[in-house]
């Protein structure tokens, strides 16, 4: 006769122990995260509102960076038109000095030349500034 012995306290025992460390791998990895929800098994709809924030928070931090961005674009300009207004005082005083009569004819045209170095600095930069590879 066959004889097949069971223990049944045993078998409860295991199973218990298998919960038991599944529930202390569940809060290790909660643990080690440090995250309260880490799946949609810990909690659905904490779990969906923590993906919303997360996403919210993303598109908030991508908006900075394009804010970042623009106000680089727009304070590279702003020093260009700002050497270009220094560029047009320059001439402008260059031009009142040239209009005097105690000047001589050589220093009028190194005033002029001075002048044209100006008008062509002005272009070199109204041409050439870019940002990001853009006017």
């Amino acid at each position: 006769m066959i004889s097949i012995n069971t223990n049944t306290n045993a078998a409860v025992s295991q199973n218990v122990l298998r919960e038991s460390s599944r529930a202390t791998e569940k809060v290790m990895q909660r643990l080690s995260s440090g995250v309260r929800v880490n799946s949609a098994a810990d909690s659905t709809a904490n779990f969906a509102m923590a993906s919303r924030m997360e996403a919210f928070s993303r598109a908030q931090n991508r908006g900075l960076q394009n804010l970042n961005e623009g106000l680089s674009m727009l304070q590279t300009f702003t020093t260009t038109g700002k050497v270009i207004q220094d560029i047009v005082i320059r001439i402008r005083e260059l031009t009142l000095q040239a209009n005097t009569d105690t000047l001589a004819q050589n220093d009028r045209a190194a005033l002029n030349a001075e002048a044209f170095q100006l008008l062509s600095e002005w272009s070199n930069l109204a041409n050439n500034t870019r940002w990001n590879g853009k006017a």
